[in-house]
């Protein structure tokens, strides 16, 4: 009829219009997929996976790098804890030391001379002082102390034999024991003398009887 002869032929162009532009959508989602990539080799994510696998050995490497950076900043840290820990120790043995050689050791060696004055005894050799502290000054002092008991003795001896004359100083004015031996001789000069004194008056009563 007519009026199929007039709609065919506008079916036909409609149909081949809309097939051109689905094969050219077609064609595009195809350009575009080449472009993206059917697989993960291919297209963009080809090339982002390959760029990334590019990566992979210089982090890689910056990785180990960092982690043997950290274990050798553990390793340092601990070294120098333990070499720390050994100058203390070393340190710490010094002044020990020192303290054992500048007190313990004098200490010590007073105790040795010390112990025979208690009992008495006077010792033949005095303990050295060295220095100027504490320790030097208590020895000092005890070297004047044994000098003044020899001197005592050797003063209190010669009273003993009858050798009044002897000179002797007391180690002060409060020497008990120096002062109370100079009265001792005082005494046994004036008791020497009086005795004298009544052998020749007895003397003289026998020769006048």
């Amino acid at each position: 009829t007519v009026q199929d002869d007039f709609t065919e032929p506008l079916i036909t162009d409609k149909f081949s219009s809309h097939l051109t532009k689905f094969k050219n959508h077609f064609a595009s989602l195809v350009k575009i997929n080449k472009v993206i990539g059917r697989t993960y080799k291919e297209g963009l994510e080809g090339n982002l996976r390959s760029k990334s696998q590019e990566f992979d050995k210089p982090v890689e490497t910056v990785y180990e790098q960092v982690k043997a950076g950290i274990e050798n900043i553990q390793f340092n840290s601990v070294r120098n804890v333990l070499i720390l820990f050994a100058l203390l120790a070393f340190v710490f043995f010094i002044l020990f030391w020192r303290f054992s050689r500048s007190v313990v050791t004098p200490l010590n060696k007073l105790r040795r001379y010390i112990e025979p004055l208690s009992k008495g005894v006077l010792p033949d050799e005095q303990p050295k002082s060295e220095g100027d502290n504490e320790i030097s000054q208590i020895t000092s002092s005890i070297n004047d102390l044994i000098d003044g008991l020899k001197k005592t003795t050797t003063f209190a001896n010669a009273i003993g034999e009858g050798k009044y004359d002897t000179v002797y100083k007391p180690l002060s004015t409060d020497d008990s024991l120096g002062n109370a031996l100079l009265e001792m001789r005082e005494n046994l000069i004036i008791s020497g003398k009086a005795e004298e004194k009544r052998k020749r008056e007895d003397e003289i009563r026998t020769w006048t009887n």
